[in-house]
């Protein structure tokens, strides 16, 4: 199964209200509401997606921990964990502390293809051409994302 990753721009005012949306509501009839993706739209800013498969940009986010590039703890980690659950997808909450530490050091310019592919092979634990090049353009994803971040907002990635 394939997954895709999204980023949108969330002001940190609406992090509560996605928070209640998380999870469908019921209704007397229907199916559940589900609002998250509506609200998502409605206060946040779309940023370019991920091209790649999801799954090899969460590959890269391990890698990039390895390197001490942590973009996925901060602030706003309990409410990532509980997106995750509720939505039964990945989440990162990218912030301007983020920004401010990672920024500079994802330079798609600075990693080397090879390596990244290695270091995939070696995760996944079985060959994938091209997966090195898919994880620089994630490198690039995450740059991009990080720097559309400003105060009183933060990107919230989505892997699903």
């Amino acid at each position: 199964m394939s997954s895709i990753a999204s980023a949108a721009l969330v002001p940190l005012i609406a992090l509560g209200r996605l928070r209640e949306a998380a999870q469908p509501k019921s209704r007397f009839f229907g199916p559940p509401r589900d609002a998250f993706p509506e609200l998502i739209r409605d206060v946040g800013e779309a940023l370019p997606d991920y091209d790649g498969q999801g799954f090899v940009l969460a590959t890269l986010l391990a890698y990039l921990q390895d390197q001490q590039i942590n973009l996925l703890t901060s602030d706003h980690s309990q409410l990532a964990e509980y997106l995750a659950r509720e939505r039964h997808a990945t989440f990162v909450v990218l912030t301007e502390q983020h920004r401010a530490a990672a920024l500079a050091r994802l330079d798609p310019a600075a990693y080397d293809a090879a390596v990244l592919e290695r270091y995939y092979e070696e995760f996944v634990e079985h060959s994938a051409p091209g997966a090195g090049v898919a994880m620089l353009e994630g490198v690039a994803f995450l740059r991009a994302t990080l720097a559309a971040v400003k105060p009183g907002t933060v990107a919230l990635v989505t892997i699903a």
